[in-house]
């Protein structure tokens, strides 16, 4: 698998931006245990046995992957068979097979907790949007629930 990841991330790299590509090398880093498995090799069980134990040395501690990277993995594997069945190393994508546990995909789709303004945080922007008119586009969207970004 590990020849297999140099020769895709070779071609997939050249068509993506450069934050795609440390995202990929960072999910990468969590499959450790398919590295010396031959592609022809791979099936389902490794698959799924690579997603449920994912985890990286980070200096003396073992860090799990979130839900969020074993989304990434999973897609990661996914795009890296494909091409393997289109240049017929292997005949069958089993990454497509597996299915992210329910926990697992909810846990990609939890937002962030809503931090709302304390009421003197609310004054203040009030005064100041009196002499600012960005502060007050930025303060006419508040009671809408919209946050502006910088």
């Amino acid at each position: 698998m590990k020849e297999l990841y140099e020769k895709w991330s070779a071609d997939y790299f050249k068509t993506i931006a450069d934050s795609s590509t440390r995202a990929i090398a960072a999910s990468w880093k969590y499959c450790h245990g398919l590295y010396d498995i031959p592609v022809r090799m791979i099936r389902t069980r490794h698959i799924k046995t690579c997603l449920d134990t994912a985890s990286i040395q980070v200096g003396d501690r073992e860090r799990p992957a979130s839900d969020n990277t074993k989304s990434n993995i999973k897609s990661l594997l996914n795009q890296m068979l494909d091409y393997a069945v289109e240049y017929e190393y292997t005949d069958k994508n089993y990454a497509r097979s597996v299915r992210l546990s329910a926990d697992t995909v909810k846990g990609t789709a939890t937002q962030k907790e809503h931090i709302a303004y304390t009421d003197d945080e609310m004054e203040t922007l009030w005064k100041i949007s009196q002499t600012h008119a960005s502060v007050w586009l930025s303060s006419s969207a508040i009671p809408a629930g919209v946050r502006m970004s910088c």
